[in-house]
Parts: C-alpha cells; structure tokens; sequence
C-alpha cells in the first residue's frame, strides 16, 4: 500500500498534471490579499470555495493517471481492489495539504488582515477547508472511479455537479417544493461556508455544530457510496 501511494505521487508529480490547478490556486490566493485589510471570515470563505473546485479537477487527474490496462496490472499486486481506491485518495489529500496550510496561514503571515485572528477564525478557517477540500476529492473520485468514468462527458458533468452545488440556495428557490429534496444529493458546501458567515466576534456561530454534523454525514456516506460503486466498477 505505502508502495502504491508513492508510485502514484510521483506518478502524477512526473505527469506535471498538477501544474495548472496549482498555479491558478496560488495566483488566486495571491491577489485575494494583494491589497491587504481583508475581511477575515469573508477572505476564507473564499479561498475555501476555490479549493473545492482545485481539489475536484486534481482528484479526478490522479484518478485518470493510468489507462485501464495499467490499472488492472496494479490491481493485481494491490491483491485487494479496494487499496486502490484508499492510495489514490491519500495521495490527493497529499496534494491538498499544502494548499489548506497555504491558504490558511500565507494572509497571516503577510499580515493582509483587517483585524487579529482569534481561536474561532483558525478553528473556522481549517473547518472549511478542509470540508470543502475533502467535497471536491469525493466529488472528483464519485465521477472518475465509477463507471460514470466511461462517459466522454465526465468533465462537463463534473462541472456541472459543482456549479449547481454552489448554486444551491438560488436552484432551491425555483424548483417546486414536490422535488427540490433532489439537491440533497449534491455536495453541501452550505455546510462549510455558512458558518464562516454567521461568526460573530463572540466566537463559534450558534449554527456551527449542526453544520459540521450534517457536513461530516454527508461526508461520511459519499464515501460509502463511491467505495460501493468503485467496488461494483467491472471496468477495474
């Protein structure tokens, strides 16, 4: 397992896949503090919805590494299907964490800040990042792992998954109530920004651990279900 892990991330360091979603990440977060006094919570939450769509286009990268023939042939020393699935999921939490902590700590470290972070914004701060950072390796591996990756539309409904994630609350809204129980399907990145909106300078928001709950269910049963179909995938 240790073995396959480091294959793969050398694999895709190698294929230099990595790259774009990187680079635009770094210059996005760039000239999110470029003028500095940023909103605290605000700034965050940005940079945290960013990373979800990141952390989905390298996931579903380091998960099209291989051409299917590849695939069976590490399937085979792997021995059990499902560690295949587990090392490309760790390398792409590999690749996230440096994201996470350059998010997080390069406006503290340039000082881009209106105001001095208290214990919530940190705890707030690495909620949503994380969170959402481990929505987009769920998303991106749900469409790529599965047989859904057979699709020559796999990018574009990749996509649009997101997108209508982000859209929730305006789709909710103009959907009939008879159906719109459907968007709860989609990735709840609510879950991990509304917090970030509700804080006060009190400390954590009074909605915060409903949020989390929920957020980590959901999480919780994502990866249930991309484990099930993976393991269903006859295609691997």
């Amino acid at each position: 397992m240790k073995s396959f892990v480091m294959y793969q991330f050398k694999n895709y360091i190698r294929s230099n896949l990595f790259i774009p979603p990187i680079t635009l990440y770094f210059i996005w977060v760039t000239i999110l503090y470029a003028y500095g006094s940023n909103d605290i919570l605000a700034s965050y939450i940005q940079s945290a919805v960013v990373l979800f769509f990141v952390a989905t286009w390298m996931t579903m990268n380091i998960f099209r590494l291989e051409e299917t023939a590849e695939a069976h042939i590490l399937l085979v020393h792997l021995k059990q299907k499902e560690h295949y699935l587990y090392g490309k999921w760790l390398v792409c939490l590999l690749m996230l964490l440096p994201l996470v902590l350059f998010a997080h700590f390069s406006p503290i470290i340039t000082k881009s800040f209106a105001q001095s972070l208290t214990s919530a914004d940190y705890l707030l701060s690495l909620y949503s990042h994380i969170g959402l950072g481990g929505l987009g390796i769920l998303l991106g591996s749900f469409f790529t792992a599965t047989k859904i990756n057979s699709s020559k539309y796999i990018w574009l409904m990749t996509a649009l998954v997101a997108i209508s994630a982000l859209a929730y609350s305006k789709i909710f809204e103009v959907l009939p109530s008879g159906i719109a129980w459907i968007l709860w399907v989609l990735p709840p990145i609510r879950f991990f920004y509304e917090p970030l909106q509700a804080a006060s300078a009190t400390g954590l928001p009074t909605g915060f651990l409903a949020s989390f709950s929920l957020g980590v269910c959901y999480l919780a049963i994502a990866t249930a279900v991309t484990l099930k179909l993976f393991m269903r995938n006859e295609q691997l």
